[in-house]
């Protein structure tokens, strides 16, 4: 069942704007805080700002049954999104100790977390396995508007000490605060696919002109010398940053060049005039692929009159934004057109208004379309690098720890750089000045594609709080975006945010063009190892002297379990003949489970692997849920409940490694001694709010994820009140280590330890701990 639970009614009433906000009306930015130097007036300024910002933007929506529309198929309905940020202030504040309780766990369940799309053509867009029913809209309000009070209460009760530093409380409400911009961002995106009958000019709404005093007509490419670019932002600078933006490193970079301006909408169309959309040489083997299955023949915004193929999802399925004009072509693509006739078609939507074709603004373009303008330029033609979008922004070092080196606190932001929705679009690309080094919009107007993955830099350390907020990106299938777009508010318009994307994903992003001078050196483009253990297969058609050093390890060790190898030996350890290990943490978790009187209805398995403990336990319950962050091992898992054998895994371990170790034999043993119903096996990469009310919780990842208060942070609201969590660890973390962790709601009342010999025969201590709510 679609995951939009609810009837678009026949009548289109138009809805009070001022009936979806819980505070005043607000279409500026915030400015962000100077972390040495703030009040608590600031802070409730700035929270209510960020705040209000966001539900603002969704005034655009005309109607009620706007917000339960999915304008993109691999999104969620725009309530989702509306509700989704007030939640997040719950879920994260909570483990912190700033707010004591929650407002509405359900709701704060439901708009958790969005569909995280991994594949161009996943079309499904669900989460909780689809059966989300949402709720009304006045209900959501009202959550927002108890969401606004609680915060605004904790905030003047709380003790302002300064500076706010990363440990500090206070700096999971800063990442919240900032989770706002990030979304009023997306968000804009997503009003802009909406179909232009469900949306309306907002108050104030402010747009950029449409044609340039002086039209671009050349794209003039400027040489940067070889120079040494500081990349990442200083620990100890005093404002917000996300774990993705530290530390600050140097890079040496050669000589290039790079594009007077961000590549405009008339340069593409040359692009596009030339056949570039039907050039399969242009484009690499995934942008073809998704070319070809999205049916593009011009990017997202642009307009035409042919009916192209839609991107919205349920009801809106088969609505296309080109709609046939009244040329008496009855609906049918209109062939033998001049040239001109043709350009002259497009028009351009912007988040509330279909306009004349803007020819002066940037491109707004996914990578795969901006790489085949690449490669239609010319061979060597490619996106910057990291390290050289750093170099032309000639930005003054950051080095030193004052606010005013960053954008937000330069007294003259709106003057050089469309960002802070000074416009509520993009403005000609010569509109801004230009840097000392004659480049303009090196903020703002539209983020910049990059040619470099995601991936954090050396000394990357996640936060508890948001531990999977960049690190599950760093995979090669994530690409860098830098720079700011028009919407882009609060700390996301500062000079560090390090932003990336799904390379089919369409956000308020452009690009610029660049050459390598210096063929003596590689270009400083840093490309993400596979994690399957090879290099991913990056074409690369501009010049490289090395192609192997372009490749870094992701800053992600967990990915090392993603590997066949470790997958093997996973498989290996819990299925292939008696391991000692398993042998005595089964005797031990008989024993507590006879020992403490809890029901036996239903228990979680966290850390489950490739399932044989959850399988073995859930002898005991009703129900049992294993629960991982690694794709293999859950494949695994899943195959073994639900087929009897490895077939889904098979093609990643190999059929002779199953064969040789018997491996189907024995997990076909494992399987008939139990019974699979109520066994669920779930991916994860955080624990949500959907898991909850287990008998027993089984906690035994720990000796796998690198931060691991993350992974205990909610453990007390996993249980119910006669529950036990049963911690397995076998890497020193004891009572008093854990603790800590764990947090003041849960009590030790049991440790063991049971020994064994590893494969080396070393010997291997492992500590099982008892936790009971206080």
């Amino acid at each position: 069942m679609s995951p939009n639970k609810r009837k678009i009614s026949d009548v289109n009433t138009e809805l009070d704007p001022a009936s979806i906000l819980t505070g005043p009306y607000r279409m500026r930015a915030p400015k962000p805080l100077d972390l040495r130097n703030c009040t608590k007036k600031q802070l409730l300024e700035y929270f209510d700002d960020s705040y209000s910002l966001n539900e603002s933007l969704y005034t655009i929506l005309k109607s009620e049954d706007a917000f339960y529309m999915r304008p993109d198929r691999l999104r969620l309905p725009l309530l989702f999104y509306y509700g989704h940020t007030a939640s997040v202030y719950i879920n994260k504040l909570l483990p912190t100790g700033f707010i004591k309780e929650r407002v509405n766990n359900h709701f704060e369940t439901i708009f958790e977390a969005g569909v995280n799309e991994n594949k161009w053509d996943n079309v499904i867009g669900k989460r909780m396995g689809g059966c989300v029913e949402w709720p009304p809209l006045k209900e959501v309000v009202e959550f927002r508007k108890k969401v606004r009070e609680l915060i605004r209460e904790r905030i003047s009760q709380v003790e302002l000490e300064l500076p706010i530093i990363q440990d500090s409380t206070l700096w999971g409400l800063l990442m919240v605060i900032d989770h706002d911009a990030v979304h009023t961002e997306t968000s804009s995106v997503l009003l802009s696919q909406l179909p232009i009958e469900h949306v309306r000019l907002p108050h104030g709404y402010r747009r950029g002109p449409v044609r340039a005093d002086n039209p671009v007509w050349q794209n003039t490419m400027i040489s940067v010398p070889a120079q040494t670019v500081s990349i990442g932002k200083p620990k100890g600078f005093p404002s917000f940053g996300w774990a993705i933006d530290y530390p600050q490193i140097g890079m040496s970079i050669p000589s290039f060049e790079a594009s007077k301006y961000l590549v405009s909408n008339r340069e593409f169309w040359q692009f596009m005039d030339a056949g570039g959309y039907s050039n399969k040489k242009l484009w690499t083997e995934e942008g073809w692929k998704w070319k070809e299955a999205s049916q593009f023949s011009h990017p997202l915004l642009w307009r035409c009159d042919n009916g192209c193929k839609g991107t919205c999802g349920d009801s809106l399925e088969s609505y296309s934004h080109c709609t046939p004009r009244e040329t008496g072509h009855n609906d049918k693509k209109v062939t033998n057109r001049s040239k001109a006739e043709e350009k002259q078609q497009f028009r351009f939507r912007t988040i509330c208004e279909d306009i004349e074709m803007p020819w002066d603004w940037p491109a707004n373009v996914n990578y795969h379309e901006a790489k085949a303008y690449c490669n239609w330029l010319g061979q060597d033609y490619r996106l910057l690098a990291e390290a050289e979008f750093h170099a032309i922004r000639d930005f003054p070092p950051a080095e030193g720890m004052d606010a005013s080196l960053d954008l937000p606190w330069d007294s003259e932001l709106s003057e050089k750089f469309n960002v802070n929705l000074n416009y509520m679009t993009s403005t000609p690309v010569n509109f801004f000045p230009a840097n000392k080094l004659g480049f303009h919009d090196t903020a703002g107007n539209l983020w910049c594609w990059m040619e470099d993955h995601a991936n954090g830099l050396p000394g990357y350390e996640s936060s508890y709080l948001y531990d999977d907020y960049a690190k599950t990106y760093f995979d090669t299938k994530h690409t860098l975006i830098l720079g700011g777009s028009w919407v882009t508010n609060g700390y996301q318009a500062s000079r560090f945010p390090r932003n990336w994307f799904r390379r089919h994903f369409y956000q308020h992003v452009g690009f610029r063009v660049a050459k390598t001078i210096d063929k003596t050196q590689n270009p400083p483009i840093r490309f993400v190892r596979n994690p399957y253990g090879s290099l991913d297969e990056v074409e690369v058609p501009f010049f490289v002297k090395d192609l192997p050093a372009l490749w870094t390890d992701p800053e992600n060790p967990q990915f090392r379990d993603e590997s066949p190898e470790c997958l093997r030996q996973r498989l290996l350890q819990e299925y292939e003949g008696s391991s000692e290990r398993l042998t005595k943490l089964f005797d031990a978790l008989d024993q507590l489970l006879k020992k403490y009187n809890v029901e036996r209805k239903r228990v979680l398995d966290i850390g489950c692997g490739c399932g044989s403990v959850t399988f073995y336990i859930k002898k005991y319950f009703e129900e049992a849920v294993g629960m991982d962050n690694c794709s293999n091992y859950i494949g695994a898992a899943i195959s073994i409940l639900n087929k009897r054998n490895l077939d889904l895994v098979k093609s990643i371990i190999g059929a002779d490694f199953i064969e040789e170790h018997q491996l189907d034999e024995d997990v076909r043993r494992v399987h008939d001694k139990i019974d699979p119903k109520g066994t669920v096996f779930k991916l994860f990469s955080w624990i949500p709010n959907e898991l909850s009310n287990f008998d027993v919780v089984l906690h035994q990842i720990s000796d796998r994820v690198v931060n691991k208060k993350a992974w205990f942070i909610r453990l007390c609201e996993l249980i119910n009140e006669k529950g036990i969590a049963v911690i397995v660890s076998s890497n020193g973390l004891d009572e008093g280590a854990l603790q800590e962790m764990v947090g003041d709601r849960l009590k030790c009342v049991e440790s063991q330890q049971i020994s064994c010999l590893d494969t080396s025969d070393a010997p291997v201590h492992t500590v099982i701990t008892v936790w009971q709510l206080v």
